[in-house]
């Protein structure tokens, strides 16, 4: 038979498929399959990684953990801490690479990401400026979060179409003023009357603080008109198809929702589990509403686990949690966590949860013997990384799935010295996709 252009091309893609064949998760194939306990399953199943080459962290077989996914979450174990921040950069600069990302979800809001999303198609300027001057939270100014933001410019540069979207609702004056300012392009009258109906929640002393003394400053009436108003102007930009402004007034509308106890006359006597979760709550509505995109969500491992854990009597739903509730086994979830090292937060003192302006300072953090770093990498120490969703079904490897173990995660701050009181308790259940174990970490580098 006469080979044509097509026919050899036909014939070429079984053997194309096959080079390309998906690497395995698992570092040992032959022998997890043949462990009889979590414990032995694990230690054939983990995938060592050097912390110091980052570079090198996003390896073929941890892509492929996420193979099938739409949204990829990705931690970090505290808000204070280098190389995690890192290797979620080269992670999700790998995922653009791969084209399973093509937006940045960032645990940030709205005019800050803006500012970034706007950077990284501009020819002037560097990464560091744009990130430490942006209105992005103080825990994202970092070398390890520009190096992200740069690495997304360079891709832009040369082709890519990639964007950075900011998911959360604590701006509300600047997020309604941007709405207001669009519908007075279309709707003069209109914007006028709901600027005054919106002034104590978005006028000028409103956007003179920030969002919590703003919250602190209003009470319920004074919320719950903005409530209105806010979601008039919201039906108003959706009107008239102004896209980014239907968002920002979204997101303004949930900052005052979200908080809505913790004004000048709330009752924070009814402050519950169902409360604390609308933040989560409204970051997942915000990613889900931009639509059926490919997105890595950039947030805290507390934000981005997939699924609901204890919240004393009651239970906290994360962000995680509804996009899973949404978007099934198309949500995976990256956690990070730590043995040792060092980490920049504001210190805790009290009960009192202190403002997240105050100065931060460095502390440091032994094995945490009860925690998930001792369990994946055992004794011996060491950095690993491990596909959970791997793990087989089977009543020994259930057990280890909902062992409570305790977690270290701090945000933007901590106690100076670990309370075991304090810690929090966590069954991994399946929660976690991939779990990232860092033997020593540094303190996160402000810029």
């Amino acid at each position: 038979m006469r080979m044509t252009p097509l026919t050899i091309a036909l014939a070429i893609v079984p053997i194309l498929a096959a080079c390309r064949s998906t690497p395995t998760t698992v570092c040992d194939p032959g022998l997890a399959s043949r462990a009889d306990t979590a414990e032995e399953w694990i230690s054939a199943a983990r995938q060592p990684f050097d912390a110091r080459e980052p570079g090198r962290f996003a390896s073929p077989a941890m892509l492929a953990a996420f193979d099938g996914a739409r949204i990829v979450g990705i931690g970090e174990a505290t808000h204070g801490t280098h190389e995690d921040g890192l290797l979620k950069t080269h992670l999700i600069l790998a995922l653009i690479d791969e084209g399973a990302v093509e937006t940045l979800y960032l645990e940030a809001n709205r005019a800050g990401a803006a500012q970034l999303d706007a950077f990284i198609r501009s020819s002037e300027g560097d990464a560091d400026a744009a990130v430490r001057d942006s209105s992005v939270f103080r825990v994202l100014k970092t070398e390890a979060f520009a190096a992200c933001v740069a690495g997304m410019r360079d891709r832009v540069r040369r082709g890519a179409r990639l964007r950075i979207v900011g998911i959360d609702c604590q701006d509300t004056a600047r997020d309604a003023n941007f709405a207001l300012d669009a519908l007075a392009r279309r709707d003069v009258a209109l914007a006028a009357d709901l600027r005054v109906r919106l002034e104590p929640v978005a006028g000028e002393n409103a956007r003179a603080i920030r969002h919590p003394e703003l919250i602190k400053a209003i009470h319920t009436a004074q919320l719950e008109a903005g409530v209105a108003a806010l979601s008039e102007l919201e039906g108003a930009c959706l009107r008239f198809g102004e896209g980014d402004a239907v968002a920002a007034a979204r997101a303004a509308r949930q900052g005052l929702l979200a908080f809505r106890l913790e004004v000048g006359d709330g009752d924070q006597s009814k402050i519950n589990g169902e409360y604390v979760s609308l933040r989560d709550k409204f970051m997942a509505e915000n990613i889900l509403a931009d639509g059926p995109r490919r997105g890595a969500f950039w947030g805290h491992n507390r934000h981005v686990i997939g699924g609901r854990v204890p919240n004393g009597p009651e239970f906290w739903s994360p962000t995680g949690a509804f996009l899973r509730d949404a978007l099934g086994e198309q949500y995976r979830t990256v956690i990070f966590d730590y043995a040792r090292g060092t980490i920049r937060i504001v210190v805790r003192s009290g009960n009192t949860l202190p403002d997240a302006t105050m100065p931060a300072e460095v502390i440091s953090r032994g094995m945490l013997e009860k925690g998930y770093a001792r369990a994946i990498a055992g004794p011996s120490g060491g950095s690993w990384w491990i596909d959970l969703r791997a793990m087989p079904a089977g009543s020994g490897f259930d057990v280890w799935r909902s062992t409570v173990r305790f977690v270290d995660w701090m945000g933007y701050f901590g106690t100076r010295e670990r309370d075991e009181s304090m810690l929090d308790p966590f069954a991994i259940d399946r929660h976690a996709d991939v779990l990232v174990v860092i033997d020593e970490v540094s303190a996160a580098k402000p810029l």
